[in-house]
């Protein structure tokens, strides 16, 4: 159970980086909850034991609701073991993928909630393969010929972003149109084959 005083509840975010993809989930998730308010405890770049000391202590402190990404199983182990023990719930937000094809085939919706960085957004143009409708950041589906309500859902505030969420969870034939139009752009301006055509030899 976690502890709520009054309307808030302490908020645990555990990385080994800089915690940046914790931090926009849970505040698209707390959106939802307008009679609650999280007391955000962020604990970025937790790579060592000692490092992941101090976080224990800090959330034994304060009980509360535990999310991280962690990648060294030491820690993760430590980290869960020490939840269960004082009865806080956690959850891994990026739990290793062993077949991302089975994952796309289980999701309804694929979200893109980058606050920064650059590249190509390899991450929507799997989600278009699968048929899967996406809800992104505009920097998250930056360089991408998107558009908004035709190609994909954009969002740059947690409760924006929480709402295109729920709105492609809750409508079927938004989902089916949005998957559909990422197919289609997919194909025309994606594949292989329209790569080497823009190829100059």
């Amino acid at each position: 159970m976690v502890p709520i005083t009054g309307s808030y509840f302490h908020l645990h975010l555990v990385s080994d980086s800089t915690g940046e993809t914790l931090i926009t989930v849970s505040r698209a998730v707390a959106a939802q909850y307008a009679n609650v308010t999280p007391v955000e405890h962020v604990y970025p770049l937790v790579r060592s034991q000692k490092q992941l000391d101090r976080v224990l202590a800090e959330i034994e402190e304060a009980p509360g609701i535990v999310l991280f990404t962690l990648l060294e199983k030491d820690l993760v182990a430590r980290l869960e073991a020490k939840c269960q023990e004082i009865n806080s719930p956690s959850l891994s937000i990026i739990g290793p993928v062993d077949d991302a094809v089975t994952e796309l085939a289980r999701a309804r919706v694929a979200v893109v909630p980058l606050l920064a960085g650059s590249g190509t957004r390899l991450k929507i143009l799997e989600a278009w393969a699968a048929g899967l409708p996406v809800v992104s950041t505009t920097i998250g589906a930056e360089g991408l010929p998107v558009r908004h309500g035709e190609t994909v859902l954009l969002a740059d505030e947690p409760r924006a972003f929480a709402d295109a969420v729920t709105r492609l969870l809750e409508c079927t034939s938004l989902r089916r149109s949005l998957g559909d139009a990422g197919r289609l752009l997919l194909d025309k301006e994606f594949t292989w084959e329209k790569a080497w055509g823009r190829l100059d030899f």
